[in-house]
């Protein structure tokens, strides 16, 4: 897969995108597009091979569900190898997140799933972006602060977390 500037920047701007996920009758499951407001540019991953869940699930129109945590262990995860290129992103804001536990549930989350993909081999794939760099910042703070990004990265508060792996999941499946 490769990845250029161009593509990352396409990612962050598409700040009205998101994934919403249904199951099909066969239990698999389909993908559609649905508006956002602007501003809405923190990331759940959502897989599209297991039942299992990491992060929050969006029904139709936006409103949240409970937060679906996978309580398995960061190795464990990806021994099972189910992450992988094609998983879908989906895009929150601040307001759908509804309360300090759902927060909490998220950033565990996002700690878990950087050592998941990390463990694939491409650290690159994490690289966060700061504020100034990304193309729509109209906050002052998001889901994920500075403080859950990777270390060797220079981040800052008000991070566009995870502008980059966006288009490294996206462009795979949903941006045409």
């Amino acid at each position: 897969l490769s990845r250029s500037d161009t593509d990352i920047n396409l990612a962050a701007q598409r700040n009205s995108f998101a994934a919403l996920e249904r199951r099909s009758s066969n239990g698999g499951t389909v993908f559609e597009e649905l508006s956002i407001p602007d501003g809405c540019i923190e990331v759940v991953i959502s897989r599209d091979r297991m039942d299992t869940r990491l992060g929050m699930k969006l029904k139709s129109g936006g409103q949240q569900r409970q937060p679906f945590i996978d309580e398995l262990e960061p190795d464990s995860l990806a021994a099972k190898n189910d992450l992988e290129v094609g998983d879908i992103i989906c895009w929150v804001n601040e307001e759908q997140a509804n309360g300090a536990q759902h927060v909490a549930d998220i950033m565990r989350t996002h700690l878990k799933l950087r050592l998941i993909v990390r463990k694939g081999g491409d650290a690159s794939k994490l690289r966060l972006s700061t504020a100034q760099q990304c193309q729509n910042e109209s906050r002052s703070h998001w889901l994920f602060p500075a403080s859950t990004g990777p270390r060797d990265d220079a981040t800052a508060p008000g991070i566009c977390a995870f502008q980059s792996l966006p288009s490294f999941l996206v462009s795979q499946q949903l941006v045409r």
